[in-house]
């Protein structure tokens, strides 16, 4: 859903179709089909080693604003998310 008629707020999550590794992050975009995939050194290390086309790009949810996009973002990049092995996010 756009917020207006510029703006896009998203929250991907990138996946590794190699080691099922994931990534869950917010976007605020013009284009919802943009190339953007990453956005932290790891998730770009790791599309380095694994090539691009072994990872997965989905959109999780469509928020209203930049407001709800960040709260949607904190609430899933929780404490339990960080500790879990199988993501790439390290911090809340």
């Amino acid at each position: 859903m756009k917020d207006n008629k510029w703006y896009y707020y998203l929250i991907y999550k990138i996946t590794n179709l190699i080691n099922w590794k994931y990534y869950i992050w917010a976007h605020k975009t013009k284009e919802i089909n943009d190339c953007y995939m990453w956005s932290w050194i790891l998730i770009k290390k790791s599309i380095k080693k694994y090539w691009i086309k072994n990872f997965k790009k989905e959109i999780i949810l469509f928020c209203k604003n930049s407001i709800e996009m960040y709260q949607k973002e904190k609430e899933l990049i929780n404490e339990n998310l960080v500790k879990n092995r199988k993501n790439y996010n390290l911090i809340k």
